[in-house]
């Protein structure tokens, strides 16, 4: 059985409530969830605002790469719906305490900020010095991770804002723990951490229960044993295809086509699925994007990947030593900071993480820093100290807590291009990228995964999965594509109720400036 956890912080309630089986789950539970309850007019960081988190449809089960979490909520930075989207241990624990969707709402009366402590049973509110168990808590994600760890057990996942959330940053993420209970996953886009600070939390807490470690796989053993064989099969197609931007362009021509098709099949019945489109065939070693020089056991055991099964592991946490590899590309554009090594990159990536600031707003705004003279040009452990100023609020930077556009009109600049993002994985926001985006975050895939899914292989193993789930088990499939093609309609759904909710606070923003 599924749970719905709401907390309203305003009057420190946590309720419990069951949740009948769905097929909806992810990032289309919580945008439907979001739009249901949070009207377009409210301000982002009003207590009447709400996050919603919710696990992907595979969350807490073998599938491979498919535990990541989505978090909705009205951005500060955007002022619309806002979806943000990670990996870590959150996703996979809140499946198997059987959580489903988990809403905050309100804003609590006092300053001192709170842990949200959740279990299968309920959940409740700590101060936060009690929760660490120390006078003076830690504020940086790593240490507080620490030392809720030390109170709560190492298998706990730990979701948590970092100093530039307590200081008002509207860049402000949400750091989540990985298998190593390091905060190093990020829900980064539209100001998510400074929602969460505004409601008075400063970490949520997923303690999990031996006696729920199973309980986001059906119970019985038929459906068991049909989802870990459809897992092996989708596994198998995973590592079968090489990522490459073709690969994953093709994917989402057929992901676009595959919707389109199941959605006029009524009128034309008898007429048979698109073609699927080949992947391209490069070899993993072929590939420059992929492996990298370094044994495959080496690399694992100095970056695991964020979910169990991932063919990929994020390489830009691979790079060289003294010079970053051009196949290893970096989360940003550092060419405009004069950052060229390794150490350089992941040094500025430590900062932002220890903040807890989005990665690509901050490194924009360090180029615009550097522009006008305020930072010196090719120096990170400068860059480095600026971010830990501004997360402590301290002059001069603490304007870039804002986002590169508002401190831009604060340096009385033009905004630059510096820090788009630059990465292998491409932003799901594009439009090429939209429906087949919403569909891995509703299944609670990466991105990596959907050349698997231009399989034949990938759509069986999915398929059996999904008709192995609860909400899903009683579905008799004609064919392999349409598990698939339920999925895509479901996120085709929640793109469009996310545009609607959007078009609406567009013209409430247009006329508050108006006023």
């Amino acid at each position: 059985m599924w749970n719905q956890c709401d907390v309203d912080m305003t009057r420190g309630k946590v309720t419990l409530y069951p949740l009948p089986a769905s097929p909806l789950a992810g990032r289309a539970l919580a945008s439907a969830t979001f739009c249901r309850a949070v009207p377009p007019n409210v301000a982002p960081l009003a207590p009447e605002n709400k996050l919603v988190l919710c696990p992907g449809l595979l969350a807490g089960t073998p599938a491979p790469a498919g535990g990541r979490l989505s978090v909705v909520t009205k951005s500060p930075l955007s002022g619309k719906l806002q979806e943000s989207n990670a990996g870590g241990t959150a996703a996979s624990i809140m499946a198997r305490l059987g959580l489903r969707c988990l809403t905050i709402g309100g804003a609590a009366p006092t300053q001192a900020p709170f842990v949200l402590v959740l279990t299968s049973t309920g959940g409740q509110l700590e101060p936060l010095a009690q929760a660490t168990e120390q006078e003076h808590p830690p504020t940086a994600p790593a240490a507080l991770c620490k030392a809720l760890q030390a109170r709560f057990g190492k298998q706990c996942a730990v979701l948590c804002t970092g100093p530039a959330a307590d200081n008002g940053a509207l860049t402000a993420t949400l750091q989540i723990t990985d298998k190593q209970g390091a905060p190093v996953r990020t829900c980064g886009k539209g100001g998510i951490g400074a929602v969460l600070a505004a409601k008075g939390i400063k970490a949520i807490v997923f303690c999990p229960e031996q006696q729920a470690a199973k309980a986001a796989l059906p119970a019985p053993s038929r459906y068991r044993a049909a989802f870990i064989e459809g897992a092996h099969q989708f596994t198998r197609a995973a590592h079968s295809v090489a990522y490459s931007d073709a690969a994953l362009a093709q994917a989402a021509l057929f992901l676009t086509a595959l919707d389109a098709h199941y959605a006029t099949q009524n009128t034309k019945a008898g007429q048979p699925p698109p073609t699927l489109p080949q992947a391209p065939q490069i070899t993993k070693e072929a590939d420059p994007l992929l492996e990298g020089p370094q044994p495959a056991s080496k690399r694992k055991k100095a970056h695991p990947a964020c979910q169990p099964g991932c063919p990929m592991q994020c390489p830009h946490h691979e790079l060289e030593e003294q010079k970053a590899n051009p196949g290893h590309l970096p989360a940003f554009d550092a060419e405009p900071l004069g950052l060229h090594t390794a150490k350089q990159l992941q040094m500025l990536e430590a900062a932002c993480n220890g903040a807890g600031l989005d990665l690509v707003e901050t490194v924009s705004a360090l180029a615009l820093a550097v522009q006008a003279g305020l930072l010196p040009h090719g120096n990170s452990s400068a860059m480095a100290k600026a971010i830990a100023s501004a997360a402590a609020g301290e002059q001069p930077h603490c304007a870039m807590l804002h986002g590169a556009v508002a401190y831009a009109r604060h340096l009385g600049v033009a905004p630059g291009t510096a820090g788009k993002k630059k990465q292998r994985l491409p932003d799901k926001d594009q439009q090429s990228l939209q429906l087949a985006g919403a569909m891995a975050d509703t299944l609670g895939l990466c991105l990596f995964m959907l050349p698997a899914l231009a399989t034949q292989e990938g759509m069986a193993g999915l398929a059996a999965m999904l008709g192995a789930l609860p909400g899903w088990s009683s579905t008799q499939f004609s064919t392999t594509e349409e598990p698939l093609a339920q999925v895509l309609r479901t996120a085709s759904h929640c793109l469009k109720q996310e545009g609607i909710f959007n078009q609406a606070a567009q013209g409430c923003n247009e006329e508050n400036k108006a006023q």
